[in-house]
This record gives structure tokens, sequence and C-alpha cells, in this order.
């Protein structure tokens, strides 16, 4: 059987809520991910951010990550 720990990316990545769009954006070019968790200071999962949503926050008349799709 092949189980998530055999697909995963290790060291893990993640990034935090403060974190510059364009270092994100970098990161996913670096590590060809589509994804990120971002983690609070105290380590706990606040939620994930993916390149879609990098994509509308950079575009023209693009919102927030708080905003609603």
């Amino acid at each position: 059987h092949l189980f998530v720990r055999d697909a995963m990316s290790r060291p893990p990545m993640h990034v935090r809520p403060t974190e510059d769009c364009g270092t994100v954006a970098a990161l996913f070019v670096q590590f060809r991910a589509s994804a990120v968790p971002v983690l609070a200071e105290d380590g706990t999962l606040m939620g994930i951010v993916s390149y879609v949503d990098l994509l509308r926050v950079l575009s023209p008349g693009g919102g927030t990550f708080l905003s609603s799709p």
C-alpha cells in the first residue's frame, strides 16, 4: 500500500500569514507546488493558499485571501 507519507514533500513547506505574496509565488515555482499550508506562529493550521488564490489577489480587480470567491 502507498500512504500519504510516501507522496508528501519533505521537509514540510509552509508559510506564515504575513508572508509576502511574491515570496509565496517564488516557492510555488521553485518547488513546483500548487498549494501550501498557512501556519500561525504557534504552528496552528490557519488555511491553505493555492496558486489560484495568488492569481486572484495579484490580478487587476482581484480581492484578498479572506474574500469569498
